[in-house]
């Protein structure tokens, strides 16, 4: 279970989810599983309980692109930034090749299962 924050970095840093536990459910997923974005499920790896990380992703370990509302949540597409005004956010960086498509994901983990 994982507490996140993604911004993004060709949109000025403008947030575009926030999976903490005063702003929406944490994020929850077996990491290899290939639920969450490959810049996710690899800048996880090596994490323990209450450590803090920030992720640099390029595009090519974000989001599929193009990307709909379809695949938001869904394998290689998560998480969904979930309201329509963050989604729309996302969609005109990773859906613009004129974009700079970057993500900055901030991290922390509160539990872990094995």
């Amino acid at each position: 279970v994982v507490e996140a924050t993604g911004r993004l970095a060709g949109f000025n840093g403008q947030l575009f989810f926030k999976a903490t536990g005063d702003g929406g459910d944490p994020l929850e997923f077996k990491v290899g599983s290939g639920l969450a974005i490959p810049g996710i499920d690899e800048g996880i790896i090596g994490m323990q309980k209450g450590g803090i990380r920030r992720l640099i992703i390029p595009g090519d370990m974000g989001y599929p692109r193009p990307c709909t509302n379809a695949q938001l949540g869904g394998p290689g597409a998560y998480p969904d930034p979930g309201e329509q005004r963050y989604r729309q956010l996302l969609f005109a960086v990773v859906n613009n090749d004129a974009r700079e498509d970057t993500l900055v994901v901030d991290l922390k983990v509160d539990i872990l299962k094995k």
